[in-house]
């Protein structure tokens, strides 16, 4: 399988691509790519680029071949999120990624012990996770003050789901009963360490986030997130078949 390269968006021309200092770093000094080198880029919002290596000094430029513009999947799957650790967020952005989560919603709740703004790192270690899926949409990161912001600005979602304890019906029953369909959306919300408040869950719950469970164990907020979101992705792929994969087969043109 050819290799996956990431650039921003003001980084295309018409016919030419370069990079940043790190990605650069990744296919010259990491991978040690070389002139006629073939190699795929995407710029995070669907575009795919066919494209050969044509300069490697003073910067690396790659010219294209080909562009490709790749269909998002037929249902947005979401994470809300309270801050908590910073490593373990790391884990979160990354893995949540290469499972396919289109917006993260980040929210400082009653229990968030702990705050980052780290943006930067943030889009590194989703974009290293864009590529090792093979994706071709970067996830976008949004901030809110509380849970009562993350509430008013996710209205717009068709399904909202928000793990709680082992007391509610479990996740995948409550998937069950949804009406998901195509072009459909799809939020989970996770408490930071320590969950949610009484006074938030009722928030959640008397604005459409229907109360689940992830299993009897009591489990940490990047194990929670991870297992929420893998078992709405299978469930949307193997009972809905609705996934459509931003990834499907690429081709390269003849030269």
């Amino acid at each position: 399988m050819i290799e996956l390269f990431y650039t921003k968006p003001e980084n295309v021309s018409d016919n030419e691509i370069s990079f940043d200092d790190f990605e650069e770093k990744h296919i010259l000094q990491i991978l040690k790519k070389d002139i006629n080198d073939k190699i795929l880029v995407t710029d995070g919002r669907g575009n795919v680029y066919q494209s050969i290596i044509i300069r490697k000094k003073p910067r690396l430029l790659v010219t294209i071949k080909k562009n490709e513009k790749r269909p998002k999947p037929k249902i947005n799957i979401c994470l809300g999120v309270g801050f908590i650790r910073p490593n373990r967020l790391d884990f979160i952005f990354e893995k949540a990624t290469e499972l396919g989560v289109g917006n993260f919603y980040l929210f400082r709740s009653q229990f968030s012990n702990y705050s980052s703004g780290n943006f930067t790192r943030y889009q590194k270690i989703m974009r290293q996770a864009l590529k090792q899926s093979q994706r071709f949409y970067l996830p976008e990161i949004n901030v809110f003050d509380s849970v009562q912001l993350f509430i008013e600005q996710t209205t717009h979602f068709n399904n909202k789901i928000v793990a709680i304890g082992s007391e509610h019906p479990s996740l995948l029953k409550n998937l069950n009963k949804m009406p998901i369909k195509n072009n459909d959306s799809v939020l989970l919300a996770i408490g930071s360490e320590g969950g949610f408040s009484e006074k938030e869950i009722g928030q959640l719950c008397e604005n459409n986030f229907s109360p689940v469970s992830l299993g009897k164990n009591r489990l940490r907020a990047e194990t929670a997130a991870i297992t929420g979101i893998s078992v709405i992705q299978l469930h949307i792929y193997t009972e809905l078949q609705l996934i459509c994969p931003d990834n499907s087969g690429f081709h390269w043109v003849q030269q």
